[in-house]
């Protein structure tokens, strides 16, 4: 059986990654993975945008389910 990794957008929309594995422990060691990178890419963000918001009070970062 072939297994298809999967990421949910905004914990809702699916989005295909196109990545096909053999079998599901290395499904779940790509999943573990792509965990890692968007932490590694969404934590620089967040502290920029913690930081930019507390400067200018009239600055306001709003994300909704459908974008940003």
């Amino acid at each position: 059986m072939k297994w298809m990794l999967v990421g949910l957008v905004g914990g809702i929309t699916p989005a295909r990654a196109d990545l096909v594995f053999d079998n599901l422990p290395n499904a779940f060691a790509a999943e573990e993975q792509m965990r890692e990178h968007y932490a590694d890419a969404f934590e620089p963000w967040d502290r920029w945008a913690a930081a930019k918001s507390s400067d200018d009070p009239n600055t306001r970062v709003i994300c909704r389910p459908n974008g940003c």
